[in-house]
């Protein structure tokens, strides 16, 4: 059986404060390159920092983050 490739976006249910939010990808084989956008909206969330990732040791950089609603994440 052949396992799908998955993306989770994972944030707290509830939060009062600053809080962290991890997207993890599962099941990928042969990952050399990815991009994904990430949309939020401003009236709930202020965006403060926006880390690389990581993949098998390889360095994913953030390509685009801007503070008014958009992230991309790309990695060549």
């Amino acid at each position: 059986m052949e396992l799908r490739t998955q993306i989770h976006v994972n944030a707290p249910e509830a939060v009062s404060n600053a809080f962290e939010v991890t997207v993890n990808i599962c099941n990928a084989v042969n990952l050399n390159s990815e991009q994904f956008d990430l949309t939020f909206d401003l009236d709930v969330v202020n965006v403060l920092d926006v880390d690389a990732g990581n993949i098998n040791g390889t360095t994913v950089p953030i390509a685009i983050w801007s503070p008014s609603g958009f992230i991309r994440i790309l990695s060549p």
